[in-house]
């Protein structure tokens, strides 16, 4: 996490030197901008995306970030401590963006007190927003999160439903649910999953999405941009398999100035990535080869190695798909989910 700490007293200033010292021995990526003007400041750590310390009154801190606020799940954390370090307390995006976690961090570093105001913190509830932050899950639905997150509040019933094993941090699978949360189909449910939809899914249902889809293509030369997505598109769609699930989008680096592709991956926020014929002829498994590709280009089928090579470990949930000039195919990578947001 990037960090920018900020200070306006001598007092301060030496809080600020002090925090710099003790969380860049804590591995964190740091920066003391004391004597800057606050609004000017606040305005550059949003565009960097850094998190800020402020060291003295929290009103000040509220009057620079105010011109710069977004939302919870774009905003960076925001905390603040007093000038004499007793006190340190997350003002913005305490959970999506880290900030109750970094005022604990900073507590235990300086001995100041973290004052954390979030309800599902204060209640001891579980926090579907860090569960999803820590996991690197995408929330499909801000609303429903929000409403996941009151009805555990209200101690509602709420499903808990996970295509993928739960494991610790030495990674052993262990049985785990969230508290308040039941394997039990609910009113509201928590689904961690790659599936575009299904059929006993509610409209009430939180759809958590690991980003692990890896998709590998092929396409003649000089492909529309337009034909390769909506192909691609369509293929996912049939396979049941979730765009915000895609990660990567891998071809043979014959296709790497192919700029349908490079679009493609740009368009859609995806890592593009490219393998030799020799890097996908090494990748083991049974595929369904052409003649006729593996003399153009050097290796029987480009979709589905492609997509294996870019997740190793992984395995096919969608086999080759052809159409419009194009193949497609999609791997899953490995997902490691662990118990948190409690």
């Amino acid at each position: 996490m990037g960090l920018g700490i900020i200070s306006f007293t001598s007092r301060g200033r030496k809080q600020a030197e002090k925090l710099k010292r003790l969380l860049t021995g804590a591995g964190y990526d740091c920066r003391d901008d004391s004597g800057r003007k606050a609004a000017e400041w606040a305005g550059e750590m949003f565009r960097e995306g850094r998190s800020m310390i402020f060291v003295g009154a929290a009103g000040i801190a509220v009057r620079s970030i105010a011109p710069w606020l977004r939302d919870k799940f774009q905003d960076p954390a925001v905390v603040v401590m007093d000038e004499a370090g007793r006190f340190v307390i997350p003002i913005l995006s305490g959970h999506a963006g880290g900030a109750n976690e970094l005022a604990r961090v900073i507590g235990a570093l300086v001995g100041a007190v973290p004052v954390i105001t979030t309800a599902t913190d204060v209640n001891q509830v579980f926090s579907v927003d860090v569960f999803a932050v820590l996991n690197g899950l995408r929330i499909s639905d801000r609303v429903k999160a929000k409403e996941i997150a009151m009805a555990l509040l209200e101690r509602e019933p709420v499903g808990f439903f996970s295509e993928f094993p739960i494991s610790d941090e030495n990674g052993k699978k262990m049985e785990w649910i969230p508290k308040g949360c039941r394997r039990e189909k609910a009113g509201r449910n928590i689904r961690i999953t790659v599936k575009g939809q299904e059929p006993d899914w509610t409209e009430e249902d939180l759809i958590l999405r690991p980003r692990a889809l890896c998709l590998g293509v092929g396409c003649r030369r000089g492909i529309e941009t337009e034909r390769l997505k909506d192909t691609v598109f369509r293929a996912l769609e049939e396979a049941n398999l979730s765009l915000d699930s895609v990660k990567i989008l891998a071809s043979i680096d014959l296709k790497s100035d192919e700029q349908a592709v490079r679009e493609l991956a740009e368009d859609c926020g995806w890592e593009l990535r490219f393998f030799s014929a020799e890097e996908l002829r090494a990748v083991p498994g049974s595929f369904s080869g052409s003649d006729f590709v593996k003399k153009t280009v050097g290796v029987d089928n480009v979709c589905e190695r492609a997509a294996l090579a870019a997740a190793p470990g992984g395995r096919l949930v969608m086999e080759k798909h052809a159409g419009n000039g194009v193949t497609a195919a999609a791997a899953l990578g490995k997902v490691r989910i662990v118990p948190k947001g409690e």
